[in-house]
């Protein structure tokens, strides 16, 4: 049997913390918020930042993200359209 480790899985949790984002937004920024509604601060950047990219291609309209500077990990909101 599966045990939910917090109230809030790592999907829930990443979309309300980008949901709650300005429209330029740090991804440090946002995996600390994640972490917080989880209340998981062990939970890895890698797992919350697929979960991400999850979000952006299952709903890229609604999620949808460009990076605008890689080096500093800057982000900014882009409703995308989906896949053909």
């Amino acid at each position: 049997m599966f045990k939910q480790k917090s109230i809030f899985t790592v999907r829930e949790a990443t979309a309300q913390a980008f949901l709650a984002m300005p429209e330029t937004f740090s991804l440090l920024k946002l995996v600390d918020m994640t972490r917080k509604y989880m209340a998981r601060p062990a939970c890895t950047d890698g797992t919350i930042t697929r979960r991400l990219r999850e979000l952006r291609d299952e709903s890229p309209e609604k999620f949808g993200y460009i990076v605008i500077d890689s080096d500093k990990a800057k982000y900014q909101k882009s409703a995308l359209k989906p896949a053909q």
